[in-house]
């Protein structure tokens, strides 16, 4: 499965608990789109995501959707799996999926192309922040006081249960050529399109869709 997703805004270089909540913010409703019109993510969140019930043990799961192993999760008994403060995520890449994903990023911004990698052979820490917000939070200090604001964030989709099923990642650095039409226009400010490739790491039920 392959898609992109497109960010716009500030992207600081060490991003605090709401600069990274931003960015899953803009990108929530994107990946709410993909589930509504990719044919076999439609399937299962009509239908049901099948996974192993051992892994996804939920006592509000009746007996009569566990089968061989799986369990028959509605999106909403899925995203209880996922709770973390007052949010109830949808990942899509996630370790009961067996999957990960390979990032392919074209970074523009107003500042030259280059500089992505410091002298110390550091990657740009905005990448880092990227991949932070690309990700659920960590239950505790990472969500804070955070809150869904509405409907539309309840269940919240993001792409990433964890960063570390980022398999392997390019990035592509540009000028941004859009003319500053706010004062307030920041060194900060991207935007980046992101190609998403899913793969998978062994076929189940669970993970056809992204075949």
């Amino acid at each position: 499965m392959e898609f992109h997703l497109l960010y716009s805004g500030r992207l600081k270089a060490s991003g605090g608990i709401e600069d990274k909540h931003v960015i899953r913010k803009e990108l929530n409703p994107q990946l709410a789109q993909l589930w509504d019109t990719h044919p076999a993510l439609h399937q299962m969140k009509e239908l049901g995501i099948p996974l192993f019930a051992e892994t996804f043990a939920d006592e509000t799961i009746h007996p009569a959707n566990k089968f061989d192993g799986y369990a028959i999760l509605t999106l909403g008994q899925f995203a209880n799996q996922f709770r973390i403060g007052d949010f109830r995520f949808v990942p899509l890449v996630s370790r009961g999926f067996l999957t990960t994903c390979s990032l392919d990023i074209l970074f523009l911004r107003s500042a030259p192309p280059g500089k992505l990698i410091s002298e110390s052979g550091d990657i740009d820490n905005r990448i880092k922040t990227l991949f932070d917000g690309l990700r659920m939070p960590t239950p505790g200090q990472e969500i804070g006081g955070l809150k869904p604001d509405g409907p539309g964030e309840d269940p919240f989709f993001c792409l990433l249960e964890d960063d570390s099923l980022i398999s392997d990642f390019r990035v592509i650095g540009d000028r941004l050529l859009t003319p500053a039409t706010s004062p307030n226009r920041s060194e900060n400010d991207v935007r980046l399109v992101i190609k998403v490739k899913v793969n998978v790491t062994r076929p189940i039920p669970s993970n056809m869709p992204f075949l």
